[in-house]
């Protein structure tokens, strides 16, 4: 099992690691263009980090670093304060790194992040329904679809910063 292999300074390393490429990918995600009369927004870009946790990383760590990106997420878009942080610490309960496949392909990392993005986005429009406020749907259609385009973007430079960082022996 991969946590027996994992020493417990490597698994806050991997969780430190998790926490400050989140720290970045939310403070940039926080930033909305208006392209063409169209407003573009990755507010559901940092789900992509979530979905590529280190699978080694410490779980307490993990959770306590999410809550706190979360929060500032929360304050950086104006929303419910500990929404995004309940939405980042479930989605880490849901995909539980440690269960992945180590030699999942990128194609099958996409899939998979495109069939989970399927399910929030299903969970939230239900959501939606028994919420006072209206969603707009076109819109959030759209920020689903940028964080599915922008997923290989991500994995890319957290492939290139992995192996930078850790050893082929690891």
């Amino acid at each position: 099992m991969l946590a027996d292999t994992i020493t417990p300074i490597r698994a806050r390393a991997y969780a430190l690691q998790g926490g400050l490429a989140m720290l970045v990918l939310v403070t940039l995600s926080a930033v909305n263009l208006n392209l063409i009369g169209t407003p573009l927004s990755f507010l559901f870009v940092p789900l992509i980090l979530v979905y590529l946790w280190p699978r080694g990383a410490d779980k307490v760590l993990s959770y306590c670093l999410l809550f706190g990106c979360g929060i500032l997420f929360d304050v950086l878009t104006g929303t419910a304060i500990g929404f995004w942080a309940l939405i980042f610490m479930t989605g880490l309960a849901v995909i539980q790194p440690t269960l992945m496949n180590r030699e999942a392909t990128f194609n099958v990392s996409w899939v998979g992040f495109i069939t989970w993005m399927s399910i929030w986005a299903a969970i939230l429009l239900g959501l939606n329904f028994i919420s006072a406020k209206e969603l707009d749907i076109v819109n959030f259609i759209i920020q689903i679809c940028i964080a599915i385009l922008v997923f290989p973007f991500v994995y890319a430079i957290r492939v290139y910063v992995r192996s930078l960082i850790i050893s082929e022996a690891d």
